[in-house]
């Protein structure tokens, strides 16, 4: 699996109990550590609130990877912490609702300071988690092109509210430009 450039993993919840153990968050770590030279991931986490049994970043670093497109529900603060792992990433995806962050978090990851030079975000729908999020990597993406946002709201006034709020949040960078679809 070292040789690997690409990978899709999707990490479910079957049934109504929470079936993840220590061991079953071991096995995923066992998993992403046989990746470690892969530079594309499509990783989806869904309804998993204790995969792992400790920090990830001192468990896994992705030197080579440049790309991430992460599927979840209100995993905002696991998205964090994945980011610590990945020091050069270049692009984020986030894919569907994440939820954003209930707490800024107090670390920033070596990619958002350095690297990451484009975020994009599917199904952005302005609640206050999300605006925290976004505001968090502007403030922090130093190096950051793109920011593109698919608003996706009810009404057209709801729209260009939300599109308002997100070019009036400050950036770091001096070239970002925030798109939106």
């Amino acid at each position: 699996m070292s040789s690997l450039d690409k990978v899709n993993i999707s990490i479910n919840q079957f049934g109504k109990k929470q079936l993840y153990s220590v061991d079953h968050g071991r096995g995923v770590i066992h998993l992403l550590q046989a990746l470690c030279n892969v530079q594309s991931m499509h990783l989806a986490i869904q309804k998993t609130d204790k995969l792992f049994p400790t920090r990830l970043e001192s468990m896994l670093v992705f030197q080579n990877f440049v790309e991430l497109e992460y599927e979840s529900v209100g995993r905002g603060t696991w998205l964090m912490e994945f980011l610590h792992c990945v020091p050069n990433q270049k692009k984020l995806m986030l894919a569907s609702y994440v939820g954003g962050f209930r707490t800024l978090p107090n670390e920033v990851p070596l990619c958002l300071l350095f690297h990451l030079e484009e975020i994009k975000i599917s199904s952005f729908c302005g609640d206050i988690q999300m605006f925290g999020m976004v505001g968090y990597f502007l403030n922090h993406a130093s190096v950051l092109e793109k920011l593109i946002v698919i608003i996706f709201v009810q009404s057209e006034k709801q729209r260009v509210n939300i599109l308002e709020e997100l070019l009036s949040l400050p950036k770091n960078s001096k070239e970002c430009q925030v798109l939106t679809l």
